[in-house]
């Protein structure tokens, strides 16, 4: 379980005098984990994570009247997308022994859209999943340190959406995690 900074990148309008400013959308994540150790120094991971991807932003419209005088509408949106991630990461040792343990993640991950929806204005949230794919996927790196003889770790990673999610223009998912996890049960020392 963590926590994820994310944002949607790259939203942008046809309307040359349509500006926005927009947040990032800090949410929960939740995962289930399985880790393969090949040898001392590496290992397979891969998860099973629902998380929420969005970004809440204001849009500016500029007008201007036939005396010259400018006015401004802004409208607030709010876009959340559920995602269920499939990643698949090699993990790498660089420091270990007994009681803690240094790794390097990387790999990559697949997503698939369980709800799209977006909120604008003082309207109530609307269902937008037609306006987005079904799949996502990217690249995945992080570090990690893992405790209490590898049972409990603490894992800072960075995802980076290479699929275009949106049907009408050009948006990409990015994600900072921040996980704690707990392996529950531990194979057999060979």
């Amino acid at each position: 379980a963590g926590l994820t900074f994310n944002d949607l990148l790259y939203i942008q309008t046809q309307d040359p005098d349509l500006k926005s400013n927009s947040t990032d959308l800090i949410h929960f994540n939740a995962a289930a984990v399985a880790n393969y150790k090949i040898n001392t120094f590496f290992s397979l991971q891969t998860e099973f994570i629902y998380t929420t991807i969005g970004k809440d932003y204001t849009q500016y419209t500029y007008y201007t009247n036939m005396f010259g005088d400018v006015y401004t509408h802004y409208t607030d949106v709010k876009i959340r997308l559920q995602y269920f991630e499939i990643p698949l990461l090699a993990k790498f040792t660089v420091f270990g022994n007994n009681k803690a343990n240094l790794d390097i993640l990387a790999g990559g991950f697949a997503g698939y859209t369980l709800l799209a929806k977006q909120k604008t204005g003082d309207a109530s949230f609307q269902n937008v999943s037609n306006d987005y794919t079904a799949w996502n996927a990217g690249v995945t790196l992080g570090l990690g340190l893992s405790i209490m003889k590898q049972r409990m770790f603490f894992e800072m990673r960075f995802n980076r959406g290479l699929v275009d999610i949106n049907k009408n223009t050009n948006v990409h998912t990015s994600q900072g995690m921040y996980t704690v996890g707990y392996y529950l049960f531990r194979g057999k020392k060979k």
